[in-house]
C-alpha cells in the first residue's frame, strides 16, 4: 500500500492540473466504493458538521496558531490563545435552565416544608453544575428551615459561584448518595439523556438516600403521546441519536418508577412548554 500512495503522490507533484482533477475523482470513486450502505449514511449525515467545524478554527483564528507554531500544540495550548472562553457555554446553561416562570412558581414549597427540622436538609440537587436552582430555591425561600445543598462533580463545582445559604457537596450522581433524609432531591433535564437501564440505576440509587417524607421532584420535558411539539420531538431525537435515550411520556415516568419501587405523586406543569416538576 505504501508503495502505491508513493506512486500516487509522485503523479499528482509531476502531473497538470486537468491530471490531478482526473485523480481526485478517481480517488474519491475509489473511496465510496470502500464505504459500507451505513458507513455512507453515516458520513452523509454528518458532512454539516465539517462546515461548521471550519467556520469555528477560522473564527478562533485556529488555523493561524497552526500554521505559525514552531511545534505541535495541545487542545490546552489552543485554547490558551484563543479567544474561547467555557464561561460562555456556562452562561448560556444557565439562562437555558431557567424558563419561565421557574418551577419554584408552580411547586408548593412551603406547605410541604412548614414543620421542617432545620437540622435535616432540605433540598438536594443531583447534578446541579452551577447551582442556579439551588441558589433560585434560597433566594425565594429564605426564610425555609434546613441545608440547601448542590451536588456535582469537584472540577464542577470548582466553577460553580458561592451563594450564601447554599452549600456544595462533591459526588458522583451514579454513587451511593452521601446526603440522606432530605426533604427533597431534585433533578433538572438529566434524565432526559440516560438509556433506560443507567436511569434505573440513578433512581435506585436516590431512593436508599430517601426517607418515608422525602420527595423525588423530577424537572424534564414530558411529551404527550400524541401531537407532540416539534421542538420536544427535535430534543427526543437528538436524545436518541446521542445517548440511546428519550424524552419519557408520563406513561413511560409510571413505568420506569413503579420499576425500582417508586410511585408517581403528581405532575405539575409550568407554562413553557418543556418543563414539568413533580
Amino acid at each position: 500500500m505504501e508503495a502505491a500512495l508513493d506512486q500516487l503522490t509522485q503523479f499528482a507533484a509531476s502531473t497538470d492540473d486537468a491530471g490531478r482533477q482526473k485523480l481526485r475523482t478517481l480517488l474519491r470513486k475509489l473511496a465510496d466504493s470502500t464505504e459500507s450502505v451505513v458507513t455512507t449514511i453515516d458520513r452523509l449525515g454528518h458532512s454539516h458538521l465539517e462546515c461548521a467545524a471550519i467556520k469555528i478554527g477560522c473564527d478562533l483564528g485556529l488555523f493561524k496558531l497552526l500554521v505559525e507554531a514552531q511545534a505541535p500544540m495541545s487542545l490546552g495550548e489552543l485554547a490558551e490563545k484563543t479567544p474561547a472562553n467555557p464561561g460562555y457555554l456556562m452562561d448560556y446553561v444557565k439562562l437555558r435552565g431557567r424558563p419561565s416562570p421557574s418551577w419554584l412558581s408552580v411547586y408548593p414549597i412551603e406547605t410541604h416544608t412548614a414543620e421542617w427540622d432545620a437540622s435535616r436538609p432540605v433540598f438536594v440537587e443531583l447534578g446541579g453544575n452551577s447551582g442556579h436552582n439551588s441558589a433560585q430555591f434560597r433566594q425565594k425561600y429564605p426564610h425555609v428551615a434546613g441545608r440547601v445543598i448542590v451536588q456535582d462533580v469537584q472540577p464542577k463545582l470548582d466553577k460553580t459561584p458561592s451563594t450564601p445559604g447554599v452549600e456544595k457537596v462533591a459526588h458522583s450522581m451514579f454513587e451511593s448518595p452521601p446526603v440522606r433524609g432530605a426533604k427533597f432531591y431534585y433533578l433538572q433535564r438529566v434524565f432526559h439523556n440516560l438509556a433506560p437501564q443507567k436511569a434505573r440505576n440513578l433512581l435506585r440509587l436516590i431512593k436508599e438516600a430517601m426517607t418515608v417524607d422525602s420527595v423525588l421532584l423530577i424537572d424534564e420535558a414530558v411529551p404527550p403521546e400524541t401531537e407532540v411539539d416539534y421542538m420536544a420531538s427535535a430534543i427526543d431525537l437528538t436524545m436518541l441519536g446521542a445517548f440511546s435515550a428519550i424524552e419519557r411520556t408520563e406513561l413511560q415516568w409510571r413505568e420506569i418508577l413503579e420499576e425500582v419501587g417508586l410511585s408517581l405523586s403528581r405532575f405539575m406543569f409550568t407554562t413553557h412548554v418543556s418543563t414539568s416538576v413533580w
